[in-house]
């Protein structure tokens, strides 16, 4: 990752042509904040593009599983046949075929929007991740995302509470599992420090087997979920030429 002006930095203007500058020292600073901004700009369109551009035409990029911020490039053609390969297997036990015009009267019955489907490399699998961003039918200025915001406040809330709760040996991030070693590695010295064994163990296709219909059933019932939730919405009031206007009609 880089800056503006950590990338800037790797660079001796002084040594391309066209930006070199006459100047005394009171308007050579001057000259030489407009050059940065000039090589910025350069950089920028090219970058933007061009390199994208050609990078679109020859390969697909993607991130991939618990590699971070490295970035994946695979050719269109190995690409196309990767996803058709994945789609084939995903459609023998996730996924099932309907017709476009059933998929549309569900969507408007319903009023949401089909979901986009994303494979990110795993190993030597892949995962599927689905997508909510498109609008819905008749309501254009939402999508299915905000119009599942409550329930995904509601299991957020329903996660704060894993923690003390007889199900508390959830953990959603590495600072989560650092408190969990650091609580466990006190009762370890406590005891005397005895010798350890440990076994790790992981669920193929985890999310893939979820009854969906038990989990439901599950969190009808359970005393984790509140009976009632109270949402409360907060409004940005900014002042534009002496006229109070809310966040979703301020323009800067």
């Amino acid at each position: 990752m880089f800056t503006r002006v950590t990338l800037l930095d790797k660079f001796n203007l002084d040594e391309i042509p066209w930006l070199r500058y006459k100047a005394n020292r009171d308007h050579a600073k001057y000259f030489k904040n407009e050059n940065n901004f000039v090589f910025w700009r350069v950089l920028k369109w090219l970058f933007e593009d061009v390199v994208i551009s050609l990078l679109r035409c020859y390969f697909y990029t993607t991130e991939k599983q618990k590699e971070y911020s490295r970035i994946f490039y695979y050719r269109k053609g190995v690409w196309s046949l990767l996803m058709k390969l994945s789609i084939e297997d995903l459609m023998k036990e996730t996924l099932k075929a309907v017709d476009k015009h059933e998929m549309n009267s569900h969507c408007e019955n319903h009023n949401f929007a089909p979901g986009k489907l994303r494979l990110i490399p795993k190993g030597e699998t892949f995962r599927p991740i689905m997508t909510f961003n498109r609008k819905l039918p008749h309501t254009k200025n939402s999508t299915t995302n905000k119009k599942l915001q409550f329930a995904h406040m509601m299991l957020k809330n329903l996660k704060t509470k894993m923690f003390t709760h007889r199900f508390g040996f959830a953990v959603f991030n590495y600072d989560d599992i650092m408190k969990k070693y650091e609580t466990f590695v006190k009762k370890w010295k406590q005891c005397g420090q005895p010798e350890l064994y440990f076994v790790t163990m992981d669920i193929e296709k985890c999310y893939d087997n979820v009854d969906a219909e038990k989990s439901i059933q599950f969190l009808q019932k359970t005393e984790l979920l509140d009976k009632e939730y109270f949402i409360l919405n907060c409004f940005v009031l900014k002042r534009k030429n002496n006229i109070i206007v809310t966040r979703d009609t301020f323009k800067k």
